[in-house]
This record gives C-alpha cells, structure tokens and sequence, in this order.
C-alpha cells in the first residue's frame, strides 16, 4: 500500500504537536512544509511565527506575522504577536501601533492591553502604561501577567510595597512563576526585608537550580550582610554554569578574601584578569588583596596597571597611595593622594590621606589638608581626631581639645579621641590643660571599653592615675601596659613606671 501524503492540515498538527514538546525546530519544519503546499494558511502562519518567537528569531516571526495579516488584517493574536516580536527587537513604535489596532478590533481582552502597556513601561511611560494593566487586570482578575507587569511599574518608580503586592498575586496564582520571585527578591531587598529576598531565591534556586541570576543575587545579599563563606558557594554555584563569568569570579574572590582566604582569592581575580584583559576590575580587586597579604609591591603593579586602562579611576591613585605609604615611599604617596584632590575636590578621603601622609613626612601642610577634610566632612570623626592629633602635635592644645571634644559628642566612646584627651589632661607641659582626675575618669572607660588589654590605652591611665596622685594604681597600669608590648619597646614604659614608683607624674615635652 503506497504511504498517503500528508497535507498542509496534517503537517500543521504535526508542528503543534511538536511546538507542545518544546521541539520548536521541528515545529518550524512541519509549518514550513505545510506552508509549501498551502501559501496563505493561516493557521500555519501564526503557529510558525510562534515557534519563531521562541527561538527568538524575532525578524522572522514579524515575517509570518505580517504575511498572515496580509490576509486578514482583523486577526487580534496576529496583531498581539506581531506587537511582542517587535518589542524584543526594539521597535517600539510598530508594536504600539500592532497592540492598538488589536485593542480597537478585540476591546474585551487583555493581552493586547498587557502587550501595549508593556511597551509604555520599557519606554517610561508609567501613568498610560498602568491605565492599560489596571484595565488588563479589571478584565483579567487573575490573569498572573497584568500584575507580573504592573508590579514591575511600581518597582521601576520606587513604590516596592505596591511591587511587592503584585508579585504576591503571581506567585498566589501561580507559585512557579520564577521571574516573580526574582522581581519580587529584588523589590523585598529595597525594603530593608533581606530574610525575604533571600527566600524568595532560595526559592527560585529550589525551582531551578541552574538560575544563575538568583544566585548571583543571593550572593550580593549574603556578601552586603557579611555571610561572606555563604556569598562565596553563591558565586560558586554561577560559576558551576559559567566557568567564564568574569563577574562572578571577581565577587567570589572578593567573598574569599573577606574571609581571610588569600590564595583563593587572587587566583580567582588573576583568573578573571586572563579572562577580560581589557577589564580593570579583576585587577583592581587583585591589587586590594595583595595589599591585604602584605605584598605592597605587587599592589602597586596592579593599580599602576589600572591606572593604564582608567586613567582618571580616583580609587586606584587612593589605593596605590597606600601602598606607596606602606612602603614608606612617602613622597610617591602624596602625589597619588594629591590626584585624588584633583578628581574629587569635594570629597574627603583625599585631603585626609595626604594629610596623614604629609604629617609623617613633617610637613607642614598637614595640617592644611586636615582642615579641608574637617570642613567637608564635620562629622567624621576620622578627621577630627586626625585634626585634632596634628593639633596636638604642633603644641595648639585648645584646638586638639575641641576635635577630640566634637568627636566624643558624636560618639562618647570613640577610642582615639578618649585617648588623646586623656594624654593632655594627664601629661601636658602647659598645666593649665592638665586635670588628673578627668583623665583618669577618661582612660578608665577607654579600658573598660577594651577589655584593659591595650598597651597604649594602659600606659595612659597609668599617666592618668599618676596625675591624680593614685600612685600605686599609675605603677599597676604602667607594669601591664610594659608587659604588653614587645622587648624593644619597653624600656621606654619601664622609665614612666620609674617615675611613679618615685610619685612622680610622666609630663610630655615632646
């Protein structure tokens, strides 16, 4: 018996059987073969153009699309799905145009509604495109993509709660709606309600473990929290799907050496610098953990290669200053913290550092330089207390004391500003700064807040009680404070103890 021929009606099964299992290049072959024989069928024009949708061959559905409403112009899916195909390509005007003329031929139903509103909300048009979902969900109450889209209006215009309630009613009706819980993580996030976001995908990575968006995310929230060992199996695990991901493998890196894992760390940023050599960040991140390790040269090989590639990147001259100033390269310091003024005349940081760093070289600029941090940032107390010890230095006790005094305003536990009041008023040639009893009521906070195990702090309520005529309390706190420090230190404490012994008090010439 001679095998029959099939027909377009059957081939055109045949692709929708085919389109059902997700076999959408044998969907396209049958509807192919079927609109060989039959031209002008409709039916295997918009089930092609479908498959073409979900091959993501955009152009070619508009193709089908356009051909079938070439023969009947009033076909609303026809119009739809033109509309869809066009916005994935960009064209956002003919989609409008498709999305409308579906609305006016079919006024009772959603989808063009949510198709049009979509394009108003990629194109931020946020008040037409919620007239339109608002209209989709009135017809559509449990119609999961009016809200999926709404929810991404309120999100894109800050409202999260509003988001929030959106996605709620996805996933409500649909609980494996994955994009909701993603969008739904993002908008929790914004709200302050980590645990949320963090279930909402944990849930997705349970759904779908090859999700590498929800793990990428998942692990920025675990990094910002500090459960770095958790970041690092996020990142872990999108790199399990995307051994390439030169962003993944930066905060996997990033994640190792927060947790002190430094080989770790710079193979993952040296990886990633082989991976996107044109990419500054791998080495940027490489040149932080070297400096962690103590490898200040190799830091400053990094940055300096930054440098190259970003000319004007204020944070690479910040760090390699450091670098320079841990190498005690004091001058190649100050001129790296002086660009970062040029960049950032506003900002603070690099006044500060060239402050710190000019007060070790003895100039006298510091102290210029730690004003114009002071004036730009009047509550920091890094800048205070550095103000304040240049101050101090430079024999101007009245102005140290009133940095010291605004620092502890702002925080009354600040540890370098209880310190350094304490010395004053406890070892300052000029008497008239000196108050032994306020000092010891100041150095002996600042031991009690460090568990009395710091030698320096010691030493000054050793001073402190020596101020206060507490003889034997200045000689117990000396012993310690000496007994803390290393062999090549000590003798200067063990002169101060010395003098207590002779009830006599340690007064600062310096």
């Amino acid at each position: 018996m001679t095998p029959t021929t099939p027909d377009a009606r059957e081939l055109t099964r045949r692709g929708r059987a085919y389109a059902r299992r997700n076999e959408y290049d044998r969907a396209v072959e049958m509807f192919t073969g079927a609109l060989d024989l039959a031209p002008s069928e409709i039916g295997a024009l918009y089930s092609r153009g479908n498959a073409y949708i979900a091959l993501a061959r955009y152009d070619d559905a508009v193709a089908d699309f356009t051909e079938l409403l070439r023969h009947d112009p009033g076909h609303v899916p026809g119009l739809h799905n033109r509309g869809t195909a066009r916005v994935e390509v960009g064209q956002y005007d003919d989609a409008l145009a498709d999305f409308t003329a579906a609305i006016s031929a079919a006024p009772t139903d959603p989808d063009p509604l949510n198709g049009r509103g979509d394009v108003y909300r990629r194109t931020g048009r946020y008040a037409e495109a919620l007239v339109d979902l608002n209209k989709a969900i009135e017809l559509a109450p449990r119609g999961v993509r009016g809200y999926f889209l709404r929810g991404q209006v309120f999100a894109e215009q800050h409202d999260h709660t509003a988001a929030v309630a959106d996605f709620d009613r996805v996933i409500e009706y649909s609980p494996r709606a994955v994009k909701a819980y993603v969008l739904r993580a993002a908008s929790r996030e914004q709200l302050g309600d980590t645990d949320g976001a963090l279930a909402d995908l944990t849930a997705v990575l349970r759904m779908n473990p090859r999700n590498t968006d929800a793990a990428r995310h998942r692990g920025r929230i675990h990094a910002d929290l500090g459960f770095h060992a958790k970041a690092a199996a996020d990142f872990d695990w999108v790199l399990r799907q995307l051994p390439k991901d030169v962003d993944a493998m930066n905060q996997r890196g990033a994640a190792y050496a927060e947790l002190g894992w430094h080989a770790k760390s710079l193979n993952d940023f040296t990886h990633a610098a082989a991976l996107s050599p044109g990419d500054p960040d791998p080495l940027y991140n490489r040149g932080l953990a070297h400096a962690r390790c103590g490898s200040h040269e190799a830091a400053v090989d990094d940055f300096t290669a930054v440098l190259a590639l970003r000319p004007d990147d204020p944070d690479a001259f910040l760090q390699r200053g450091y670098a320079h100033q841990r190498l005690l390269d004091y001058e190649r310091a100050a001129v790296d913290f002086t660009r970062v003024t040029e960049l950032e005349p506003a900002g603070v940081r690099g006044y500060f550092a060239r402050a710190t760093v000019r007060r070790l070289m003895d100039d006298s600029a510091a102290a210029a330089d730690a004003d114009r941090a002071v004036d730009l940032a009047p509550d920091s107390t890094a800048a205070r207390n550095l103000r304040g010890s240049i101050r101090m230095a430079a024999g101007d006790f009245t102005g140290a004391l009133d940095d010291f005094a605004a620092v502890l305003a702002i925080d009354e536990h600040d540890a370098s500003a209880l310190n350094f009041t304490a010395w004053i008023r406890a070892t300052c040639r000029d008497e008239r700064f000196r108050n032994g009893e306020e000092a010891v009521e100041l150095a002996q906070r600042l031991n009690e807040d460090t568990g009395h195990q710091e030698a320096g702090y010691l030493d000054t309520l050793a001073a402190a009680c020596a101020a206060a005529g507490r003889w034997d309390q200045a000689v117990k706190w000396g012993v310690k404070a000496a007994g803390l420090v290393p062999a090549d230190e000590r003798a200067a404490y063990a002169r101060r103890v010395e003098l207590y012994k002779l009830q006599q008090p340690f007064i600062d010439e310096a």
